[in-house]
């Protein structure tokens, strides 16, 4: 990993943030910044890593071992620049999960096919519903890292 991809850390579980934390750490002690520089960095790097650790384990893990569910958590991050609305965005995401499914529901012809869709669309709903802050913490620690890594490449 390296300072360019840091902001993907969150899509590769806690392993993944550990790792973009240890990079941003590097990066700090080996910077030539001036006293000002290094010390709003350090304050920015302070606070992602506290809310890093605000983000339940399992909720991160989850999301990264899912194909599904960082799908539909990647599909609220711009191609460039921070999720303006992170709580519209965690919303979203659900609606987008639903959506989809839904699509799949009626598209089915089996009962079966149909069943398994509809108890996957429940797993989802759930997931989400009970995961609301998680996603918008998520994605309040994206918006934190990009942030940094512009200031950073200032």
């Amino acid at each position: 990993m390296t300072l360019d991809d840091i902001e993907t850390s969150i899509f590769q579980g806690t392993e993944g943030i550990e790792k973009a934390l240890l990079v941003i750490k590097s990066f700090l002690e080996k910077s030539n910044s001036d006293i000002d520089t290094a010390n709003r960095l350090l304050i920015q790097y302070i606070r992602i890593k506290d809310k890093a650790h605000t983000i339940p384990a399992l909720f991160v893990n989850r999301i990264h071992v899912n194909e599904k569910l960082r799908f539909y958590v990647k599909s609220e991050i711009p191609i460039a620049g921070p999720v303006t609305d992170p709580r519209g965005a965690g919303s979203r995401v659900l609606t987008t999960a639903t959506d989809d499914i839904n699509k799949r529901i009626l598209a089915s012809t089996e009962p079966t096919v149909r069943r398994n869709r509809e108890f996957e669309k429940n797993e989802l709903t759930i997931f989400f519903t009970k995961n609301y802050n998680s996603v918008v913490e998520l994605y309040n620690l994206y918006n934190m890292i990009l942030a940094l890594k512009e200031d950073i490449n200032r």
